[in-house]
């Protein structure tokens, strides 16, 4: 795989990115939730730790002053795939906007799992590149708790494609993941939070916390504002 594809695979895991675990874990008022996601197809439980349902926003501090941004974008469809967007990018001190992608997931009672991304390329302004996971690779458990160990094997499916059509790239590698959750209190801008953190091998340590989300991107990136959605 090229470098470029190895910094997408670093940016889904550092930035957000189907196998089961072993046994199937519970979902907390999964009633409610179904609910509140109305008719759409999907399972729509499992995301207590990464809300997916319509109207969540995230921002996260950088130490370069700018903050990065999530919003959830509700059902949608990827690779032909139901499942739930999330609009990610950054901005910087003075306002300006870099780094958009859009993000898939999928979630049922093992918990949410990245079905894929679509970013713009760093290196040709005219190009996308589109990764899709096979099977779609397991974020984070419905319960990590009572599922503190994890893993997906599969593979990664990179194409860059030109505005024009022209695919400059089209590869895969074979790709497999391990999580770790350790239960602990997380502070940051935003409060204080009683959560889970999610050591990624590779990759990188996460903070979750249940009912709100992923609190700590990692590499000093925490959560400074949030508003809850569906």
């Amino acid at each position: 795989m090229t470098s470029r594809g190895v910094v997408l695979l670093a940016l889904v895991l550092l930035g957000c990115h189907h196998v089961r675990p072993p046994g199937e874990t519970g979902f907390h008022d999964s009633s409610s939730r179904d609910s509140r996601r109305g008719d759409t197809g999907l399972v729509g439980e499992g995301d207590d730790y990464y809300p997916l349902g319509t109207g969540w926003s995230w921002s996260y501090d950088t130490a370069d002053g700018g903050a990065e941004h999530r919003v959830t974008m509700g059902a949608t469809t990827f690779e032909g795939v139901d499942c739930w967007g999330v609009s990610e990018w950054n901005s910087n001190a003075t306002g300006g906007i870099s780094d958009s992608s859009t993000v898939y997931y999928m979630d049922d009672v093992s918990g949410v799992s990245l079905l894929g991304t679509e970013h713009a390329d760093s290196s040709d302004p005219t190009a996308t590149d589109v990764l899709v996971y096979d099977p779609p690779m397991l974020f984070v458990p419905a319960d990590p708790a009572a599922t503190p160990q994890f893993s997906t094997v599969g593979s990664v499916h990179l194409t860059v494609t030109r505005s024009d059509g022209a695919v400059l790239q089209d590869s895969t590698i074979e790709w497999s993941i391990a999580g770790s959750a350790a239960a602990g209190s997380i502070d940051t801008p935003a409060g204080s939070f009683d959560g889970f953190r999610i050591t990624y091998t590779p990759g990188a340590s996460l903070g979750f916390a249940g009912g709100v989300g992923l609190v700590d991107e990692g590499g000093g990136r925490l959560l400074s504002s949030y508003e809850r959605g569906m």
